[in-house]
């Protein structure tokens, strides 16, 4: 009579059992991140450690070591998210970095948590991520996976960006998942970190990238500057009637002289034009500047306020420019302050430079006599 009661509390006893079992493996790992995965001998609980941010290189206990560089073919700032395992263990790392055709996402592992597979999903809208009705990510649907050998520490997927129907500037979503091993603490899933799928249930995340625009590398350019013959003076014939007219003066002063170079032009400021805007020297991208002589001058940027040095700076040479490269009055003189033509004997007065002087620190004033100009071409 009493054999059946007794089978029940037994059944009963047994079924809770199981169902704390189960309970206690869902406080660490949820079972949507093993739907993907081969490993399911999951160790618990997990100690709350936090790993190390990979630098250039990354090695671990064992003395394997791994690259965690960033390819210098990519545009801009790569970015940088944790591989987050267990919800609180930073176990890792995944970089973004895309081209203007490509786009790379790394996993990289640490403090010897090995990658067992990886699954990926990159989408234009959120909702074009896989999701069950409870809106958990359904990793098996994942459009990219991959199963690695033992001991694989770093893993890069690169994907065409038309392939993708993306380009530089346009935000994407991402859900970067991974399977990792630990020889000491067992296995866990782990999610590259951002925002929640769902705030009930699964911790699974997705985190957002805007894809960098590439800007086109320009390379640095070297230019010849040099101070011409004094031929300015009260003949008209000599004198500069127009910025075009003076950069064709120094192209066949250049040519005469043996000078190399091309697209020669004036440097010679105006009160309404400054002389750095009118020649294609740029100290931002590494340019160089170098006299008559091979000589270079001016340092890293010569309109930084430090005096350049002409060799062949002649008494008296115009440039109505000063160390920055804007224009420079006259320092004395009761003229008219000159603009176009450049001209002597004229009633007009430019700010000018002897030979122990610098050409852009003019301190004299010119309205009479014979002067030169100084040019600068592109080698």
């Amino acid at each position: 009579m009493n054999k059946l009661p007794n089978q029940l509390a037994v059944f009963m006893l047994f079924a809770a059992l199981l169902f704390t079992a189960c309970s206690d493996m869902n406080s660490t790992i949820d079972q949507e991140d093993l739907v993907n995965s081969e490993i399911q001998n999951v160790q618990n609980p997990v100690p709350q450690w936090v790993s190390q941010t990979p630098g250039n290189s990354i090695t671990t206990a064992n003395g394997i070591t791994i690259s965690a560089t960033v390819p210098s073919t990519y545009c801009g700032t790569s970015f940088e998210t944790t591989l987050l395992a267990g919800q609180n263990i930073n176990a890792g790392t995944v970089i973004v970095s895309n081209n203007n055709h490509e786009l790379s996402i790394t996993y990289i592992s640490t403090e010897d948590w090995s990658l067992h597979n990886t699954s990926l999903d990159i989408a234009v809208e959120l909702s074009d991520i896989p999701v069950n009705r409870a809106g958990a990510p359904q990793i098996g649907l994942f459009n990219h996976k991959k199963s690695h050998d033992e001991n694989t520490f770093q893993y890069t997927y690169t994907f065409k960006l038309e392939e993708l129907g993306v380009e530089p500037g346009q935000q994407i979503f991402i859900a970067a998942h991974a399977d990792i091993v630990h020889p000491e603490y067992g296995s866990e899933g782990a999610w590259g970190e951002g925002d929640r799928f769902t705030q009930i249930g699964t911790w699974a995340m997705y985190f957002t990238n805007t894809l960098q625009e590439c800007v086109p590398e320009v390379e640095a350019k070297d230019f010849v500057m040099f101070t011409t013959d004094l031929f300015l003076e009260g003949n008209e014939a000599t004198w500069l009637t127009g910025r075009e007219h003076a950069n064709q003066v120094c192209g066949n002063y250049a040519v005469d002289q043996g000078i190399d170079g091309n697209d020669f032009r004036i440097v010679y400021s105006t009160q309404d034009e400054d002389a750095r805007d009118f020649i294609e020297y740029d100290a931002s991208r590494g340019d160089r500047i170098f006299d008559r002589n091979n000589e270079q001058v001016g340092g890293e940027d010569i309109w930084a306020g430090e005096p350049v040095i002409l060799p062949d700076l002649k008494s008296w040479t115009i440039t109505a420019t000063g160390l920055d490269g804007r224009f420079k009055a006259p320092l004395r003189g009761t003229l008219e302050i000159g603009s176009w033509p450049i001209c002597q004997y004229c009633n007009k007065m430019f700010a000018c430079a002897s030979d122990t002087d610098y050409p852009f620190d003019p301190l004299e004033s010119c309205w009479t006599g014979t002067r030169a100009v100084v040019c600068m071409g592109e080698l």
